[in-house]
């Protein structure tokens, strides 16, 4: 079997999400009260990244957790309904060269997975009818709410290579002949494991190396 292995932020969507969802949570009607929650406890993370205290890394990570515990006091139902609202808004302003790619590959029957550090719900809101496989960042829940005591583990660049093998692991996957799109340097062992790398308006580091490797760059251009 041959798959198709996609980023989502700078990729599959031209921007961050996280932009958005901060944004998308200061002006929510219902929910803006979390942001005040997140913003007390994000404050002093983001002091010690621009102080060079905190790696850029560790800053995401902790934006990602504080962000998604400010709805610790609310039912799963609500946090999934949420990123469902989120996930419409974020839908409209999908990279849509990428999407009729998409489109393309599972008509050739391509198993087609999106890898990102995105909450899976939010994913799931956005893309569910799209692919066949999402993996994003996991919210653990426990009896209808958030689990507190549970590890969020970012699915950041280090960790998505062994998220994918793991979910492939009982497949045969012509690696040679599959397909990986990423618009980040930080994606390069995702974009390794596959005969047919693509470079999707990249960082500078990123073209390079696609240029020197002979990958595909697809641009806007």
């Amino acid at each position: 079997m041959k798959v198709a292995l996609f980023d989502f932020d700078g990729t599959l969507y031209p921007g961050q999400t996280f932009n958005v969802m901060l944004k998308h949570l200061k002006d929510h009607p219902q929910y803006s009260k979390n942001y005040l929650k997140f913003m007390s406890r994000f404050r002093l993370v983001y002091i010690g990244y621009k102080l060079k205290l905190v790696s850029k890394d560790t800053m995401r990570s902790e934006a990602m957790k504080l962000y998604i515990l400010s709805f610790k006091d609310n039912t799963k139902e609500e946090i999934v309904d949420y990123f469902k609202e989120l996930g419409q808004e974020i839908r409209q302003d999908l990279y849509q060269p990428l999407i009729e790619k998409v489109k393309a590959l599972k008509a050739k029957n391509v198993y087609t997975m999106v890898i990102s550090g995105a909450y899976t719900e939010l994913l799931q809101g956005i893309l569910e009818d799209d692919f066949d496989h999402l993996i994003g960042t996991t919210i653990p829940f426990k009896e209808d709410k958030i689990d507190t005591s549970n590890e969020i583990l970012h699915m950041q660049s280090d960790v998505k290579v062994k998220e994918i093998k793991k979910h492939l692991e009982d497949k045969d996957v012509d690696w040679a002949n599959s397909y990986a799109f990423s618009d980040s340097i930080t994606d390069l062992d995702m974009l390794q494991l596959v005969g047919n790398a693509y470079a999707v308006r990249p960082d500078d580091e990123l073209r390079q190396y696609a240029e020197v490797n002979g990958w595909g760059i697809i641009s806007n251009e």
